[in-house]
């Protein structure tokens, strides 16, 4: 039986909603004691052109020197708390000195206990979720946007805000930013400290970066008791690509994430697993940025998936000896890795160009990838003669492909059993996402 709107559960309500691209975001109303005089000015979360917490305002003091051996606090009262500054402008005019800084480390204001964290992300993409409904400016609708998930810590939801719904879309054209979702975690517990809460942002932090492939958030948290907030924290925090980037995450069909997301955080929580999950995921953003070129790419690649194979196949399931992984080639390291999880190793039909890299061990994906990647770190005369026969469209083609083996190979880590969208796909859009080759197979 299909859902009613009466079925459906409300959105959750977004505490920041932007009304223009880059739009600086009030963190907290002013003034403040800077030293020993005043500044009238708020705190301001800016986008451009790099994140950071600013003030910029007039200084209660007759004159002031801008003097770059001075520390530099800014203090309230109400709320209450200080931090260290830099100040990167100072204008004396005749209304008495202009000052400008940057907060040089986060602002955590409130206290424990809490038993959610509400947050944002920023210039995330648009997906298809579960049914909620929402007001807007008087008018009523539902939209598939919600995104639910649960694990042994926690469960998180998230989703879209409808009122950014056109600058969402003017962000994936332009380089700007958008606060575009809206989300809340919830700890298994019922209550956590800010401790907790703010490991619980480091753990999302990774897992919305992952899903996006460039960093997203959360942004503007706030620590929850039932509805009252008790805690915020503000920063500069890890934004480093506006415009839209390459993921493996579905768009057109319907997400399901709930196992990819326990078994996420059941890596999290081991300890033989948290560091080398967050350095692959880490090096996969990297690696994904537009702004790095295609050569990095395939470095960083094949660095991920060499310490992924060493950490599943090695560590946990004890299926190579120390010995006798190091005595394999890095293709090697790479094509049992891939074969252990069920991924083809083939060379993919609609990455044409890629055959003309076979030669040798290079007879497969994980041949190719090492082949370039050793002659783009190893300088010889015969690797020169490679690189320099590698055209663009060549290079693009090895480096989304070393990126796809890498999503995949921490979907396999973690358990997902959905789709995924394939890359540098040529065909209908939409036909690109198919279910995870393990999943399909088995």
């Amino acid at each position: 039986m299909s859902s009613t709107r009466e079925d459906l559960p409300d959105r959750l309500k977004p505490h920041v909603i932007m009304r223009e691209l880059n739009e600086p975001v009030r963190a907290l109303s002013g003034p403040f004691w800077l030293g020993e005089a005043i500044v009238d000015s708020d705190l301001v979360f800016r986008w451009t052109p790099s994140p950071a917490l600013v003030f910029d305002g007039t200084y209660s003091q007759a004159a002031l020197k801008l003097d770059g051996s001075s520390d530099w606090v800014l203090r309230s009262d109400n709320p209450d708390f200080e931090v260290s500054v830099l100040l990167t402008s100072v204008i004396n005019g005749p209304a008495g000195p202009r000052v400008q800084g940057v907060v040089n480390r986060p602002v955590s204001l409130g206290e424990s206990p809490l038993h959610a964290i509400r947050f944002c992300l920023a210039n995330f993409p648009s997906y298809i979720g579960a049914g909620v409904r929402y007001e807007r400016e008087g008018s009523r609708g539902t939209m598939s946007g919600r995104l639910q998930v649960v694990s042994e810590l926690g469960e998180c939801i998230l989703d879209p805000i409808p009122e950014a719904r056109e600058l969402g879309k003017a962000a994936t054209r332009d380089a700007g930013w958008v606060v575009t979702h809206v989300g809340e975690w919830r700890p298994a517990g019922g209550q956590m400290t800010v401790l907790e809460a703010q490991e619980a942002l480091h753990m999302l932090h990774l897992w919305f970066g992952f899903l996006r492939g460039a960093w997203a958030g959360p942004l503007f948290p706030q620590g929850l008791l039932r509805e009252e907030v008790m805690w915020r924290e503000f920063g500069a925090w890890d934004l480093d690509e506006s415009r839209s980037v390459s993921t493996w995450m579905p768009q057109r069909a319907l997400l399901d994430l709930s196992d990819l997301f326990a078994g996420y955080v059941r890596r999290w929580t081991d300890a033989a697993w948290k560091q080398p999950l967050m350095y692959s995921i880490h090096w996969l953003v990297e690696a994904n940025s537009p702004s790095v070129g295609l050569e990095p790419t395939i470095v960083l690649s094949q660095v991920a998936l060499e310490m992924l194979a060493w950490v599943l196949l090695v560590e946990t399931e004890e299926l190579h000896s120390r010995s006798d992984f190091r005595r394999l080639s890095a293709a090697g390291r790479m094509r049992i890795l891939l074969q252990h999880i069920g991924v083809p190793t083939a060379l993919p039909d609609y990455m044409g160009r890629l055959p003309s890299l076979v030669q040798g061990d290079a007879f497969d994906g994980p041949g190719v990838i090492a082949r370039v990647r050793n002659a783009l770190v190893h300088a010889s005369e015969d690797n020169r003669a490679v690189t320099a026969a590698l055209d663009g469209p060549t290079l693009f083609e090895c480096s989304q492909l070393s990126l796809q083996y890498v999503d995949l190979a921490i979907l396999a880590a973690c358990g997902h059993t959905g789709y995924y969208a394939r890359r540098a796909w040529r065909g209908w859009k939409g036909d690109d996402e198919v279910p995870v080759p393990w999943a399909a197979t088995g």
